[in-house]
C-alpha cells in the first residue's frame, strides 16, 4: 500500500490513472497465460506430494513451466500487435508495452505462487512477490521521480514490472529447495492439460471481473477519475488480503482432506477459514471507516473523493468474507464446471451494472457493481459447496 501511495503522489491522478489501467490489462493477459495452471499447481502439489509420488510432481512442475512460458510469449507477441490498432499513441500504449515485455516472467511468477502453496510453504510463496516489488520497485521509482521530478506511468510499470525477474530467479530457487527437481519424471500431460483448461476459465472470470471496473471506468470517464478509484481500490484490497491468504493456506489442507474422503476434516479447515477471513475483512472495515480521509490524503488531496466508493467496495468484500474459502474449496475438489458458471453470472452482472452505472454515477457505479458481483459469487459457490459437497461455508 505504501507503494501506491507513492506512486500516486509522484505520478498525480491523471497518470496514476493510466498505470492502474495498463496495470489492469497486463494482469489480464498474465491470468489468461497461465491457463488455470497456477490452480493446478496447487492442486497437483499437493496431491503428489501427500501420495509421495515424486515423479509425478517432477513431470508436472516441468510441463507447466513449459506451457505457461510458451502461451505467456505468445500472448505478449498478440497483445503487442493489437495494441498498435487499439492503443496507438494513447497515453497508455508505452506503459502496457513495457508491461508486456515482461509478461513471461510475471506469468512464472503467478505459477511459481501456486505450486509454493501446494507444497504449504506460505511464506515462501507470498513474500517475494509481495516485498520484492514494493521495496525494488518504490526505490527505484523512487530515484527516477527526484532525478527529473516527475514519474510517468510507463516508468512506474517498467520499476514495478522489472522486480518480476528477481521475484521469479527467488522463487525458482525456493521450489528447487522444497522440491528436488532433477529425477526420473512421470508424464500424464492429457491429465493435466485438461485439469487446467477446468481451472482456466475460472481463473480467466477471476482475472476478468477483478479488472472489469478500471477497464470499463477508463471506458467512459477520464484517467483521472481511474486514478482516484484506484486509491479507493487499493484500500478496500486490504481487506481481500486477509480472504487470500487464509485460502491460500487452506487450499493444500482441502485437497489432502478431500483426497482422504475426510468430510468433517473439511468442515473444519471451511469453519476456521471463514472466520479467520470474516475478522479480519470486519477490522479492516472499521479502519477504513474511522480514518478512510486520512489515509487517502496520503495519496493526495485529489483522492479524497474516493471514500464512499472505498467502503462500498470494502463492504462488499467484507460480505464476500463471511463465506471464507469457498472458491478454494470448490475448486480444488473437483467442482470446476459448476464454479465456473458461478463466476459466468457474477462477471456478467458485473460487467451489465457497470455499464448501467458507471455513466451516471462514475466511481461509485463502478464500487457498487463491484461490491454486488462479489457478494453474488460468494453466495453462489457457498450454495455450490453445501449441496454437491455438504459443506456449510456461510459461518460454518
Amino acid at each position: 500500500m505504501g507503494m501506491h501511495i507513492a506512486l500516486a503522489r509522484w505520478m498525480g491522478a491523471a497518470q496514476y490513472g493510466v498505470y492502474l489501467f495498463a496495470l489492469a490489462v497486463i494482469t489480464l493477459l498474465t491470468g489468461l497465460a497461465v491457463a488455470g495452471q497456477d490452480s493446478a499447481s496447487i492442486r497437483f502439489v499437493s496431491e503428489y506430494r501427500a501420495k509421495g509420488e515424486l515423479d509425478s510432481l517432477r513431470g508436472y512442475l516441468h510441463f507447466s513451466r513449459r506451457r505457461v512460458i510458451l502461451l505467456s510469449i505468445l500472448t505478449a507477441a498478440i497483445a503487442s500487435m493489437m495494441s498498435q490498432l487499439i492503443w496507438r499513441h494513447s497515453e497508455g500504449q508505452t506503459a502496457l508495452l513495457f508491461g508486456l515485455a515482461l509478461l513471461p516472467l510475471n506469468a512464472l511468477v503467478q505459477l511459481n505462487s501456486g505450486a509454493l502453496k501446494g507444497a504449504q510453504r506460505m511464506l515462501a510463496a507470498f513474500a517475494p512477490a509481495l516485498l520484492l516489488p514494493v521495496t525494488i520497485g518504490t526505490v527505484a521509482a523512487g530515484v527516477l521521480f527526484y532525478s527529473q521530478h516527475q514519474l510517468s506511468a510507463a516508468e512506474g510499470i517498467l520499476c514495478v514490472v522489472g522486480t518480476s525477474v528477481l521475484v521469479a530467479f527467488v522463487q525458482h530457487i525456493q521450489l528447487g529447495r522444497i522440491i528436488p527437481l532433477d529425477g526420473p519424471t512421470n508424464t500424464n500431460a492429457a491429465h493435466w492439460e485438461r485439469v487446467g483448461l477446468r481451472l482456466m476459465l475460472v481463473s480467466a472470470f477471476v482475472v476478468i471481473l477483478t479488472q472489469t471496473d478500471i477497464i470499463m471506468l477508463r471506458t467512459f470517464r477520464t484517467s483521472a477519475e481511474v486514478g482516484t478509484y484506484g486509491a479507493a481500490l487499493r484500500l478496500a484490497m486490504i481487506a481481500m488480503f486477509g480472504r487470500t491468504a487464509v485460502s491460500g493456506m487452506a487450499g493444500p489442507m482441502l485437497v489432502t482432506e478431500h483426497a482422504a474422503g475426510n468430510t468433517a476434516g473439511i468442515q473444519r479447515v471451511a469453519h476456521y477459514s471463514s472466520r479467520l477471513s470474516t475478522a479480519f475483512s470486519m477490522a479492516v472495515l472499521a479502519i477504513l471507516l474511522a480514518y478512510g480521509e486520512p489515509i487517502l490524503n496520503l495519496f493526495g488531496h485529489q483522492f479524497a473523493d474516493a471514500y464512499v466508493p472505498m467502503l462500498v467496495l470494502t463492504s462488499g468484500i467484507t460480505a464476500g468474507s463471511t463465506m471464507g474459502s469457498v472458491g478454494a474449496l470448490v475448486n480444488l475438489t473437483g467442482w470446476e464446471k459448476a464454479s465456473a458458471r458461478s463466476y459466468a453470472v457474477a462477471l456478467g452482472t458485473n460487467i451489465t451494472l457497470n455499464f448501467i452505472l458507471i455513466p451516471h454515477f462514475g466511481m461509485l457505479g463502478a464500487a457498487a457493481a463491484t461490491a454486488v458481483s462479489t457478494v453474488l459469487l460468494s453466495l453462489q459457490l457457498a450454495l455450490i459447496a453445501h449441496y454437491k459437497l455438504g459443506i456449510r461455508a456461510f459461518f460454518a
